[in-house]
């Protein structure tokens, strides 16, 4: 790897930039096992700026994207709300979004995020993190599961007009 990779917290100015990252990472990600109009109405209410915008000004999240140099690679959205029924303890932290763009597979980049996410709960004093993840995303399982991750429920996650089953994970701090 040519550029060493940082990792900061988003910034309200960060939210096109973000949005244009998201819009990618989840399309190359999906795209071969969804419509196309499932996947465009999806991130047409997901991944424009202003919601990008709002997301990083939450304070129940907290946003972290990782650079190669000046440019934008992955991101990894942490949310501090109420868990989902299935994970055991209720001050839990789910990872809402972990994505790497496709050119930085295989270089750490989604170890690093992790790493990340993990040291986040544990100055919070946060003892559990978890996540949903599809069940056709085998290639994310199996990373999840290399990190301890293990299945503990399902619920849905609505792709336009397409309801998917996502299974929820959780792995102790």
């Amino acid at each position: 790897m040519n550029q060493s990779l940082t990792i900061r917290l988003a910034q309200p100015e960060d939210s096109a930039e973000l949005s244009r990252l998201g819009w990618r990472t989840f399309w190359t990600t999906f795209i071969e096992s969804n419509s196309e109009s499932d996947m465009q109405e999806y991130l047409e209410k997901t991944f424009f700026p202003e919601e990008q915008k709002r997301e990083i000004a939450d304070p129940d999240r907290r946003i972290y994207l990782a650079f190669s140099g000046a440019e934008m690679v992955g991101y990894l959205y942490l949310r501090f709300s109420e868990p989902h029924a299935s994970v055991s303890a209720r001050d839990a932290v789910e990872i809402q979004r972990l994505y790497v763009d496709e050119k930085f597979f295989g270089r750490g980049l989604a170890k690093q995020l992790m790493e990340k996410a993990l040291e986040t709960c544990e100055r919070m004093g946060r003892r559990t993190i978890w996540l949903g993840v599809w069940e056709k995303n085998f290639r994310a399982q199996a990373f999840y599961k290399k990190w301890g991750f293990r299945v503990v429920g399902e619920q849905g996650f609505q792709l336009g007009s397409d309801l998917q089953r996502d299974l929820v994970l959780e792995r102790a701090v």
